[in-house]
């Protein structure tokens, strides 16, 4: 989009700037004496504002968050929303703590709660798309990012995120649109170029697809860099999308290179798999449908193939025996 991704979902920790808390009677209060004094001014006595209880607990809470000790940060932040419940920051950081224990359906309700006392913490916004578009709620994470796009348009990585939650729930054009914006402002993004050129290709912009993929391979990925093999991916996608015998042999061609830079790619071999049964080669499909499974056993898409496959040949088995 990311998210903030991955897949390939990734988290974010965003630097926040601490409230102001004044007290009722902060400043400076002039008080007119009972007695002139000798210089015959009124005198001006500096009045300390009293302190936010939950500010030392917030501010030893970050040290431990940023340091990775989210249990004992997570405790402290626990406290300082006991001591100031109107603390929006206060139940923002304990949501975020909680987030990265796992506490997730507590952590989006601790968000919910600090934009109810500060509609400006937009941070609290990111989280809560992170975790809903982990859990395939693209259409909720997507009313999240809208809302931080809107207010901070130069969010490059929120409105990446965003385009990918438009593209999952299928409105192609909107997400184009978010991720042209991304990869005008990045042209060099391999993120923006992918992105971009996963919703063409899906769109059926088969040659403007290839060619944002082309302009991947020309920054040179490293070939150990995960990003090569899923552009020789999309790149075979392309031509299979085709669908004529030249380009599907060189779909084959370029999932083996996909499977040469990342072996535990399923994707790749899933297909592969789809290549070689168009050519007619379905012995070598069932093997790579069967490599995808192995691979990633939880795929439904993958058992899905194979079951197509496998039933394609029992009924040209049927039909056999039917003729004879």
């Amino acid at each position: 989009m990311k998210s903030k991704g991955n897949s390939k979902h990734k988290h974010f920790i965003y630097g926040l700037a601490l409230p102001l808390i004044l007290s009722a009677c902060a400043g400076f209060v002039c008080f007119s004496p009972i007695i002139e004094p000798a210089l015959g001014k009124p005198q001006f006595f500096s009045v300390k504002p009293k302190e936010d209880p939950s500010e030392k607990l917030l501010e030893t809470g970050r040290k431990l968050f940023l340091s990775g000790q989210f249990q004992p940060a997570c405790e402290l932040f626990r406290q300082a929303v006991e001591k100031n419940a109107e603390s929006g920051i206060s139940h923002f950081e304990y949501g975020r703590s909680l987030a990265r224990l796992g506490n997730e359906d507590k952590a989006v309700s601790e968000f919910l709660e600090a934009l109810n006392h500060d509609p400006s913490l937009i941070d609290a916004r990111k989280e809560m798309a992170v975790i809903f578009m982990k859990r395939g709620s693209y259409d909720e994470a997507g009313g999240q990012l809208k809302q931080v796009v809107d207010a901070q348009p130069e969010d490059l990585v929120s409105r990446g995120n965003l385009g990918i939650c438009m593209q999952k729930i299928g409105l192609l054009d909107q997400a184009i649109e978010q991720f042209q914006i991304v990869q005008k402002k990045e042209p060099n993004s391999v993120e923006a170029l992918f992105n971009l050129g996963g919703a063409l290709r899906e769109k059926g912009n088969i040659d403007e697809a290839k060619e944002k993929y082309a302009t991947i391979l020309l920054l040179k990925p490293k070939p150990d860099d995960a990003k090569l093999s899923f552009t020789y991916l999309e790149l075979g996608r392309c031509l299979l999308q085709k669908n004529d015998q030249n380009n599907i042999r060189s779909a084959v061609g370029l999932e083996k290179l996909a499977i040469k830079y990342l072996p535990s790619n399923h994707w790749a071999y899933l297909t592969l798999g789809e290549a070689l049964e168009k050519e007619g080669k379905e012995t070598e499909a069932l093997e790579a449908f069967r490599q995808a499974i192995q691979i990633n056993p939880k795929a439904p898409e993958t058992r899905a193939a194979l079951e197509r496959l496998l039933n394609g040949k029992a009924a040209k088995q049927r039909q056999k025996l039917t003729v004879r």
